[in-house]
């Protein structure tokens, strides 16, 4: 599924500040991307934001509760 949005998620983030995507996972039913930048320079630009994809639909997350779900999702606590 990745494959399918990638130069659609590609193209929502560098009509952002970002440089590109990649993709992270599945959640939801949604293809999900991280926006990337081409260096490594630290920026400080709110919650994390997420790509999701799912049929026609390419679009940012909502809002932090979204993201969070995300996070919990693709990136587990091992501490827990």
């Amino acid at each position: 599924m990745a494959d399918k949005y990638l130069s659609k998620a590609q193209k929502l983030a560098k009509s952002s500040i970002y440089d590109g995507a990649e993709y992270l996972g599945e959640w939801k039913g949604y293809a999900v991307y991280e926006p990337t930048f081409n260096d490594d320079k630290p920026r400080f630009i709110g919650f994390p934001q997420f790509i999701l994809a799912k049929g026609d639909t390419v679009r940012w997350t909502a809002d932090w509760e979204e993201s969070r779900a995300i996070m919990d999702k693709l990136y587990p606590n091992d501490e827990d």
